[in-house]
């Protein structure tokens, strides 16, 4: 049954999905668009277009299957061999973005709180084992309320930062570094990073679209991506306008934060701690669920333990290493699905012309 959900609603879930705390902290904008220079203002216009473009097509095939998960729009794509093997990849990206939110966590204990990185970590660590051992309730609330604050905290500092530096930027031409980016060329810089978020995002996406209007989908693609777009791009002004500082740094957010009012970055820390923090639980719950109920009681309790642990363990490699390393690596497993999902539909437009 279709439901009765707002176009600002399904934009607004299709933001969350994105609008994490490894955006907030400006390390993914930096890996993915920062390097480019300039021309990461045209990266992230055509991320935009991508998000639009993917998300809707995503949506519609979930609309058109009347998907309850995503598993039915990729066993829809390919044979159960295939659609095994993509969920299996699905689950490792959900065990690798819970250790890149865990050493997230211990960046901002460095560079913020000058403790040990593992302390942030471990903190994060442990109370996201005892939230999914006890209970998801209150995270599902907790992050109704932090998506929003993170998304107002950003545009802040960002336009404020703009404000800031408005002559120095527009005067000035920061150095373009692509080789430091994840990928050289800017055009597929932005393909990879609309795939690695759109891979994760369809076990939202998918079931989301299963259950609303067709009629309100392309609406809600469209202030969603342009949403996420213009969000990213004063992030990227604000790390432009603070180009070559912010290469230093695992969360440049925060150095930009600290340069505009001191203050701002401490209470900006503490967002970004409870954003990673739901990042954590929703990524850890995922991961331990595909490989046992979590009404299974101790093997569950178990498991969510052990992929912790793991997790924390991956996570001293350092988080500008791992989004470097991970989300590309993401990006390109997510193509297989964005590109299947394109030949249908433009298989579809086709039949219909002819």
């Amino acid at each position: 049954m279709r439901r009765e959900i707002s176009t600002g609603k399904i934009a607004t879930t299709f933001i969350g999905m994105v609008l994490g705390a490894g955006f907030a902290s400006g390390q993914e904008i930096l890996q993915f668009f920062g390097f480019f220079g300039w021309s990461g203002v045209s990266a992230v216009a055509l991320a935009s277009l991508f998000f639009i473009f993917f998300g809707f097509l995503v949506m519609q095939a979930g609309n058109r299957l009347k998907a309850r998960s995503y598993l039915d729009l990729i066993n829809s794509l390919a044979g159960p061999r295939v659609s095994r093997a993509v969920d299996l990849t699905v689950t490792f990206f959900l065990f690798g973005t819970l250790s890149i939110m865990l050493a997230g966590a211990g960046a901002i204990f460095v560079e913020q709180f000058g403790l040990p990185g593992w302390w942030g970590s471990l903190l994060v660590m442990a109370v996201s084992v005892l939230t999914v051992w006890f209970g998801m309730a209150g995270v599902v609330s907790a992050m109704g309320v932090i998506i929003p604050v993170l998304l107002v905290f950003i545009l802040a500092i960002g336009l404020g930062t703009l404000l800031q530096n408005y002559p120095a930027l527009t005067s000035s031409t920061p150095a373009a570094e692509p080789s430091l980016a994840p990928v050289s060329f800017w055009p597929f810089s932005s393909l990879l990073y609309t795939s690695y978020n759109l891979l994760t995002g369809i076990a939202i996406l998918v079931p989301l679209g299963g259950m609303v209007e067709h009629g309100r989908i392309k609406g809600g693609a469209v202030l969603g991506g342009l949403t996420i777009g213009c969000t990213a791009l004063v992030i990227l002004l604000s790390l432009l306008a603070h180009h070559p500082q912010v290469k230093s740094y695992q969360v440049p957010m925060l150095y930009i934060a600290g340069q505009l009012y001191p203050p701002l970055s401490s209470v900006y820390s503490l967002a970004l701690l409870s954003g990673m923090y739901t990042a954590s639980v929703g990524c850890l719950y995922g991961f331990a669920a595909r490989w046992s109920s979590p009404f299974a009681g101790g093997r569950f309790k178990a498991l969510v333990l052990c992929g912790s642990l793991l997790g924390f363990i991956a996570a001293r490699f350092g988080f500008s290493t791992l989004v470097r390393i991970l989300y590309p690596l993401a990006g390109l497993a997510g193509l297989f699905i964005l590109g299947s999902i394109t030949y249908r539909f433009l298989s579809r437009l086709l039949n219909r012309a002819s």
